[in-house]
This record gives C-alpha cells, structure tokens and sequence, in this order.
C-alpha cells in the first residue's frame, strides 16, 4: 500500500510539472481545433435532384411542396428546373402527375 501511494504522488508531481505546457490540465479550457472549411454551396439544380432522391426519386404533387422546401426553391425556380432536367433527359414521366429521376442513384 505505501509503494502504490508513493506512485500516485510520484504521478502527480510529475503531471503537475506538464501543467504549464499542457494548459487543459490545469483547469483552463482546451485548445479549440481549428474551422473546418465550409463547403461549396451546391446549385439550385444539385439542391433540387438531392430533394428529389430523398424523396424516392419520384416528383409527385403529393411531395412537390416538400421538395420545392427542401431545394430552398421558389415555385418558379422549381418548375424552370424540372424543365432543364426534362430536356436533358434526367427525368421521364413515371405515371400521371409523377416525375422520375434518373441519377446515379436513382435508376
């Protein structure tokens, strides 16, 4: 029992000498680690095909509001969107009133 409380006293004089280098040890707050890099802010046309793979890969009337929300879209922008991608054939009509991606994932 004497050996194991000369050790813990050994152990504390030796921490107590790496307070000044280490400063989270001596009660003051850590380092905070540098800012991550904010990413690239991502397209109306990108905001809007991730909405749409949320949603299932299907644009229906049922989920265009959320969608449309979810793209931060206005209604104008959503609509002259769902146009760019019809004429680049990412999209094709799935049944009447729905709209189906084709993306990478969405097949």
């Amino acid at each position: 029992m004497p050996r194991l409380l000369s050790a813990a006293v050994l152990l504390a004089t030796a921490l107590g000498g790496c307070a000044p280098m280490l400063p989270y040890l001596d009660g003051g707050p850590a380092a905070a680690p540098p800012p991550a890099a904010a990413p690239a802010p991502a397209t109306p046309r990108e905001r809007l095909v991730a909405a749409i793979e949320a949603s299932g890969c299907l644009l229906t009337a049922d989920n265009a509001a959320n969608i449309q929300m979810r793209a931060n879209l206005s209604r104008d922008e959503l609509t002259a969107l769902v146009q760019e991608l019809r004429e680049s054939g990412q999209v094709e009509a799935a049944a009447p009133g729905t709209i189906r991606l084709l993306s990478q994932h969405c097949i």
